[in-house]
């Protein structure tokens, strides 16, 4: 079978000086047995999913060895036909079955076949761990531009982003002063898997002010719109507590963190500090001009 959607083709962004604000985007872990089913649904679904491999100079790419990768491209469709002969490298090794990923490369059309190339389903660079990262990492992302929101301000401490998920606590908050006359309009955090029940609470200079609950539709990052938007007054102090299966957190960063502005419980009853042991949770609130 042969896929390849349209909306991978290669198109010139406009010019404008509009920011382009990424709402949402499912990370597809590698490794696990429903892998290469999870990234041909991403691409039905959303266009393309940016994965890391290890280039060679073939049309055909196939790495026999797990190696670092080194290069971004775009996965923008598949052809599970591909005999497994046509990946044969220059020392003569082809992968145990045929099919292959086909993939927008960013070297210009000359590449390939006017940009766009082929790699083995058995690639061995192909979501191999990338030591380079900040946590070595083994995942491929597809972004979704779904929520054409148009938000104000996006308040965060999360600003180098995901490391990790701290699975020894379930609760976790940001506090945080609004700048303006507006209405919180959305918050965002990541979930480590599909089907995970969450729930969090808004709270306006101390006083709860909306709750709200749902499941994750995938692993990544998900921006949540609030059922009732909440107004807000310049000066107000707004806390957004969230419960979800572990803790997304950002460590090693050169940020300054504030002393009592982002914190982590078990039990949504004693609270830690992330400050003291150099993080700050991944919670974003974004507002709406009124």
């Amino acid at each position: 079978m042969t896929h390849m959607m349209k909306r991978g083709m290669i198109s010139e962004v406009p010019k404008t000086d509009n920011r382009i604000h990424l709402q949402d985007a499912e990370i597809i872990f590698g490794g696990q047995n429903n892998t290469q089913n999870s990234i041909k649904q991403a691409i039905m679904r959303y266009g393309a999913v940016s994965v890391q491999l290890c280039p060679t100079n073939n049309l055909y790419h196939y790495t026999d060895e797990v190696t670092q990768p080194k290069h971004f491209v775009s996965v923008v469709g598949w052809d599970d036909s591909i005999p497994a002969e046509k990946f044969q490298t220059d020392e003569n090794k082809t992968p145990s079955k045929p099919g292959g990923w086909i993939f927008k490369n960013s070297e210009g059309l000359e590449i390939g076949a006017n940009g766009y190339n082929y790699i083995s389903y058995y690639d061995k660079s192909l979501l191999a761990d990338d030591y380079y990262a900040i946590v070595p990492q083994s995942a491929a992302v597809a972004y979704i531009f779904e929520n054409d929101i148009d938000y104000h301000v996006n308040y965060q401490t999360d600003l180098a982003g995901l490391v990790g998920f701290d699975g020894n606590y379930t609760y976790y908050s940001n506090e945080f002063t609004s700048k303006y006359d507006e209405e919180i309009g959305a918050v965002g955090t990541y979930f480590n898997e599909s089907g995970i029940d969450y729930s969090f609470d808004v709270y306006l200079n101390n006083q709860k002010v909306h709750t709200q609950n749902g499941t994750s539709e995938f692993a990544g990052f998900r921006t949540i719109v609030l059922d009732k938007y909440v107004p807000v007054k310049t000066g107000d102090n707004f806390t957004v507590v969230f419960k979800n299966n572990a803790v997304p957190y950002q460590a090693f960063s050169r940020q300054h963190y504030v002393p009592g502005m982002s914190l982590v419980s078990k039990d949504n009853n004693t609270w830690m500090d992330m400050a003291k042991i150099d993080k700050t949770v991944c919670l974003k609130v974004y507002t709406v001009e009124k």
